[in-house]
């Protein structure tokens, strides 16, 4: 993961005008998120947002015309703490009555969400397309990336592009 993160770190500090990534999470916001919905954030993951809480490579050209919401809503983004917290009920509300719930990890460009989860398998989830239109049951047999450090690894190889169901 330290492999990946610096890669990241390269093209973001190399690419300023299409790299829009946050400050890091603190292990207290990290933490708190946790606690809140009662779950257990992927090691990968919270090593993600201790180095940057969420953010974006832009898949379109930035020519200073576009804003920011707009840049993000066109690329796939991977959620921000605070975002996750937004959007944990109403990824979950298909959940209800199941023993296991989704975490949201990232918004693709298509308009979807990429999931992790919950419980986790030692300490990671596979990472799960949560297409709007299925249901949790079909959500578990959707399948993208083993873990986030796969997926982190192809978005920074693709450039922020990467390989989705929906």
């Amino acid at each position: 993961m330290k492999e990946i993160l610096r890669k990241l770190n390269r093209q973001i500090a190399d690419a300023p005008e299409s790299c829009f990534f946050n400050d890091p999470a603190d292990d207290k916001l990290i933490s708190a998120l946790e606690k809140k919905h009662k779950i257990r954030l992927p090691d990968s993951f919270k090593e993600f947002l201790r180095n940057c809480n969420g953010g974006f490579m832009a898949l379109i050209e930035n020519d200073g015309e576009i804003d920011i919401d707009d840049l993000a809503w066109n690329s796939n983004y991977i959620l921000a703490v605070e975002l996750i917290d937004e959007l944990f009920e109403g990824i979950n509300y298909k959940t209800e009555g199941m023993d296991v719930r989704y975490i949201p990890c990232l918004h693709t460009s298509g308009g979807e969400y990429l999931g992790f989860r919950h419980p986790l398998e030692g300490g990671e989830s596979k990472v799960y397309d949560l297409w709007h239109e299925a249901s949790a049951e079909e959500w578990a047999e959707s399948v993208l990336f083993d873990s986030f450090a796969d997926l982190l690894k192809d978005y920074v190889a693709g450039k922020g592009d990467i390989e989705t169901i929906g």
